[in-house]
């Protein structure tokens, strides 16, 4: 079969997310896998160079057009749906994503035939199974979908996915010439509750953290750099590693391989110390992103951030010292 994977473009093009989509990249990988045929339409890259999502259906053909979508993006994936359904409507509609978990039935009115919840790199496989032998889809968890007039809604198990046992994200699945540097996933999900964040707080991952370990991670950094002469890769974790004793594996690690590549991660400033902020600055870290919020105490308590302003001062000040951008 014949999947097309759509990313829309931010509606506020001042928010253009210019990273290649890690998330619809696995998906694409494992169809790869699986014998089908896909391709990656991501409207932050492609429509600033005048390209448009009909032109590449038209070309492509798809049996399966899959939505991958958050909130920015949502009023660009319900216009193109709508378009795209008029103009080819014998493929089927999936959305997926963020969004699609949040509000399902909502999305599912815009003219999709299934809404995938969750982690989908256990579902969409199924799906597609399903799609091509010709099967409904009442045997799978966390979908939605009509049949008929009527609407079906399959509750999420629970069940994690596990990142250990996925393979790379196969990178040619994406039109690389469009980004400026490579990303990677080391972790998903996040131990805080922070009361102002959904990201992986019972929507998409239910429960428990995944955190690859340091070896497989630096593994993959030297699949980038060898096969695609990567220089820098953009760590896409919530928090960077989440476990203080990964991360220092990992700075070992990555001296031991003789890595040259550059870095960028995601912490929360409670999490850098001095020795820390050492060890990844030798291990190639060129730029680090603090989630800090507000300066506010009041504000952080009511958030439940669990984070002061004493040590948010402290975490940013042994980045300084390192003189990371």
């Amino acid at each position: 079969m014949k999947i097309l994977f759509v990313v829309p473009r931010s509606f506020n093009k001042k928010q253009m997310y210019k990273e290649y989509p890690l998330g619809v990249g696995i998906l694409a990988t494992l169809c790869r896998q699986n014998g089908h045929e896909t391709l990656v339409y991501d409207g932050n890259v492609e429509d600033g160079e005048g390209e448009n999502v009909e032109l590449w259906v038209e070309a492509f053909q798809p049996d399966v057009i899959s939505f991958s979508i958050i909130t920015p993006n949502y009023p660009v994936a319900k216009m193109q749906v709508l378009k795209l359904k008029d103009i080819y409507p014998s493929a089927i509609y999936i959305a997926g994503g963020l969004h699609p978990t949040l509000f399902p039935e909502l999305v599912l009115k815009d003219g999709y035939d299934l809404v995938c919840l969750g982690e989908g790199e256990r579902r969409f496989p199924m799906i597609i199974d399903a799609i091509e032998n010709k099967e409904g889809f009442y045997h799978i968890d966390g979908v939605l979908f009509h049949d008929g007039s009527t609407t079906f809604k399959n509750p999420m198990t629970g069940e994690r996915v596990d990142l250990n046992r996925l393979p790379f994200v196969d990178r040619n699945v994406f039109n690389l010439k469009r980004y400026t540097h490579h990303s990677l996933v080391a972790s998903r999900g996040c131990p805080y509750k922070c009361n102002f964040c959904c990201n992986y707080s019972g929507t998409i991952l239910q429960k428990g953290l995944s955190v690859s370990p340091a070896t497989r991670v630096l593994d993959e950094l030297e699949y980038l750099e060898k096969t695609f002469n990567a220089s820098v890769v953009f760590f896409c974790d919530d928090i960077f590693f989440v476990k203080r004793k990964e991360i220092l594996k990992f700075c070992a690690g990555y001296k031991e391989r003789g890595l040259s590549l550059k870095w960028i991660g995601q912490m929360r400033a409670d999490t850098l110390d001095d020795e820390i902020a050492v060890a990844m600055a030798q291990a190639g870290c060129q730029r680090l992103y603090f989630g800090i919020e507000s300066g506010s105490e009041e504000v952080l308590v009511s958030t439940n951030k669990r984070l002061t302003k004493a040590q948010m001062l402290a975490g940013t000040n042994a980045a300084k010292k390192q003189e990371y951008e």
